[in-house]
């Protein structure tokens, strides 16, 4: 996907037509169910998650030699899983407090 979203082609297009875009509007209802995030909010938010939860494994052999670490470990996976949730979690509550404090 990062290839791919590198250029505005057909085959992108395709992707997100066929396989992304339905997935984001339901992950973004789910957000919206307990948080209210904005566009903008939410548009950050979805990044962080998708940069977040698969860039370590995208570079594992780089966090082999840096950390020490097995990303193919159920323990760290989970464990990388877990920071990521807690992480998006209180990103979406601060910005969901900073949304109700506006109004």
């Amino acid at each position: 996907m990062i290839q791919e979203g590198k250029s505005d082609s057909w085959r992108l297009v395709f992707m997100i037509e066929n396989f992304i875009q339905d997935s984001v509007k339901e992950l973004r209802e789910l957000v919206d169910a307990e948080y209210e995030l904005s566009d903008r909010d939410f548009f950050h938010w979805y990044y962080t998650f998708i940069g977040a939860g698969a860039l370590a494994f995208n570079v594992a052999p780089e966090a082999a030699r840096l950390f020490g670490v097995d990303m193919t470990d159920e323990e760290v996976i989970g464990h990388h899983a877990q920071i990521t949730a807690d992480s998006l979690i209180g990103l979406a509550k601060r910005r969901s407090m900073d949304t109700a404090e506006i109004k």
